[in-house]
């Protein structure tokens, strides 16, 4: 964002709103593009950096700009005229980052390659220079490493002018020889490392698992770390705070949710974070609550049970707004669970399922919650307007389609289709509110009963004859768009035989052009849709269709299984205190997510991958090999019981 409220944009792509922007524009308040002169940057900008006077310092991986030479810096006026004052030192490689210092009219510069061969005959990669931000040059007495980094990946700078200071953290061992680990404090002035800055060891490790991602500087000069890094307390910790020389704040802790299981999580399109776990009655006094320079517990009560969903925003900040954390969901005779929740980002709006039955500080009109309710996003509270009709006649969700009170049963999975706005639900149900619909339904946005998705044809005839763990809506665009992919335990759909896994019609009959065969030998638990239109699944089964395949498939459109994706050996059982464990006994798969990059993560209770030690997580690529990109170094996640069970990309 501008000093004029101007937003300035840099990346990779060539055009914005079909006008060819080559990886640099302006946009006004209201996203129109205010265009920068000619043809723009022929590669990549990484980072820019504004001064007062509106002039804009542009880093990356480029080497011209509106066809004249510009090499990974250049110097734009606020209209995008570049300033043939300004030199750039860098004759190769790539600028990462720029940060303007408006004290010493300078910039702060890190790249993968630095040539100081004006100053010396010796060239030094992956560094750091102080350079002028009026001719370009590298400012007299700043010291000229000769190895500088020994990696430049995930490497971030930050300036701090009150202290005349400048942090690096990230990815690296070494700098010029000195040994540290992951964090570095260097004089603002001169570029001379501050070795009264404790090294604080392990804070990175060659995994990358581990490694500072971001800091906040707090107005006593402490300093609050985020990320990841094993050496606190001997306990893998996500945050910490240490004292300006570089040491523990040991009066802080920031980890409150270390020893707290999560279940899942969702993002808004806010960037706010919703995490469910098994809470029980423990209380929330561990919730993550950050707010400026203080950790405040106080404000969070911890009474009762607590088993809704916290919020947590993109900062992981607690948001003490959000109410259901005071008492949360029950069941009676104990705690009940959220077992799947999705988000209506339009309306803002949660939608929660699983083994609960009523909130008991709620008022009158919102207590019979069998199974399901709807809240707010932004405060948490039940919208009334989402009446599954509980009274004397209507029992929610049951095992059949009447039935008393202690005869309700588990919604496993929804999904809201915000296309019809509709919601899905699946689960151990035989019916809804006196209606036979079993083990799966569709409601409506008043959570009425929608009787255009029909499950019920006969008592021979009934929806699925046993369990739905999961459901997913195809949205993408293709001749199966609307369509219901349904997975789980059953053997048959509306009496006719269907294995595990299947395609509904909008209308709720059985898409059979969408023929499995024998499907899955055991359980799906997960579905992911492609953009294709192709699905992987994860599970318990070890075949489909007859084929052998070690607990994930992918499955072609048609309902076939897709060859080109392969386990191989497959996974191998993980031991619950540490990787050398035995690996004899069955492997648990919890979840899959897919990364548009390409990638497919796989997370679960393993060992071992296709011979190779990943333990309860590993990345894979398409073709069902390893991402060796993505190392753990064997390690993975240990002492964890039954595995992660879900993971998000941000």
């Amino acid at each position: 964002i501008l000093n004029d409220g101007n937003i300035i944009v840099g990346g990779n792509y060539t055009s914005y709103k079909n006008k060819t922007v080559n990886r640099i524009c302006k946009l006004d308040t209201s996203g129109n593009v205010i265009i920068l002169s000619g043809s723009g940057f022929n590669n990549s900008v990484n980072d820019i950096d504004e001064d007062s006077s509106g002039n804009l310092y542009v880093g990356g991986l480029f080497t011209t700009y509106n066809t004249s030479s510009a090499i990974s810096i250049a110097k734009l006026s606020s209209t995008g005229v570049k300033d043939g004052t300004f030199v750039s030192q860098y004759p190769s490689g790539t600028v990462n980052q720029v940060i303007f210092d408006p004290n010493d009219n300078c910039l702060f510069v890190t790249s993968t390659y630095l040539d100081n061969s004006w100053m010396s005959t010796n060239s030094y990669s992956k560094g750091i220079a102080k350079i002028s931000s009026t001719t370009g040059l590298i400012k007299p007495g700043w010291f000229s490493p000769t190895t500088g980094l020994d990696s430049s990946n995930l490497i971030k700078i930050r300036f701090d002018s009150s202290s005349n200071s400048l942090f690096l953290f990230g990815r690296f061992f070494t700098y010029n020889g000195y040994n540290t680990s992951g964090m570095l404090k260097f004089n603002g002035t001169n570029g001379q490392v501050d070795l009264s800055f404790s090294r604080n060891s392990r804070l990175y490790d060659t995994s990358g698992l581990y490694r500072v991602i971001d800091f906040t500087i707090l107005s006593d000069g402490k300093l609050i770390l985020v990320g990841a890094f094993p050496y606190f307390k001997s306990t893998n910790y996500s945050s910490v705070k240490i004292l300006p020389n570089g040491s523990i704040d040991s009066s802080m802790d920031l980890n409150p949710l270390s020893n707290y299981p999560v279940t899942m999580c969702i993002k808004d399109n806010k960037g706010n974070l919703f995490v469910n776990g098994p809470w029980g009655n423990v209380g929330l006094e561990k919730t993550l609550y950050i707010n400026g320079a203080y950790n405040d517990y106080t404000n969070i009560p911890n009474n009762g049970y607590a088993t809704g969903p916290l919020k947590i925003t993109s900062t992981g900040s607690y948001v003490n707004a959000y109410v259901p954390r005071q008492k949360g969901l029950i069941e009676l005779g104990g705690t009940g669970e959220v077992l799947s929740m999705d988000i209506d980002h339009e309306r803002y709006q949660l939608y929660l399922v699983g083994s609960f039955l009523s909130q008991p500080t709620a008022s009158a009109n919102q207590t019979n919650l069998v199974r399901i309710c709807r809240v707010s996003a932004t405060s948490g509270n039940i919208d009334a307007a989402f009446n599954t009709q509980y009274n004397a006649s209507y029992f929610g969700f049951r095992n059949t389609s009447i039935g008393a009170v202690t005869n309700a049963a588990n919604v496993n999975t929804v999904k809201y289709d915000s296309f019809i706005n509709k919601v899905y639900c699946g689960g151990d149900f035989g019916g809804f509110n006196g209606i036979t619909a079993s083990r799966i339904i569709r409601l409506t946005s008043t959570g009425s009963y929608d009787q255009t998705f029909q499950v019920y044809v006969s008592s021979t005839q009934s929806g699925f004859n046993s369990s739905v763990k999961i459901l997913e809506v195809d949205r993408t665009g293709g001749v199966n768009d609307g369509k219901v992919y349904v997975g789980g335990d059953f053997t048959t759909y509306r009496g006719a035989s269907q294995s595990r896994l299947a395609r509904l019609n909008t209308d709720g009959t059985l898409d059979t052009s969408f023929n499995v065969g024998t499907g899955p030998n055991s359980t799906v638990r997960k579905i992911i849709i492609m953009s294709d239109g192709s699905l992987f699944i994860c599970g318990a089964f070890t075949a489909y269709n007859g084929t052998s395949t070690s607990y994930v498939c992918r499955v072609n459109t048609n309902g076939t299984i897709d060859s080109s994706f392969s386990t191989g050996s497959g996974f191998q059982y993980a031991g619950l205190n540490d990787f050398t464990s035995s690996y004899s006994g069955s492997p648990t798969i919890n979840n899959i997510k897919y990364d548009p990059a390409g990638k497919l993560y796989v997370l679960g209770s393993f060992a071992r991958y296709r011979g190779v030690a990943k333990n309860c997580i590993v990345r894979l690529n398409l073709d069902g090999t390893i991402d060796d990109t993505f190392n753990d170094n064997g390690y993975g996640f240990q002492n964890i019981g039954t595995g992660p069970t879900d993971l998000i990309l941000i």
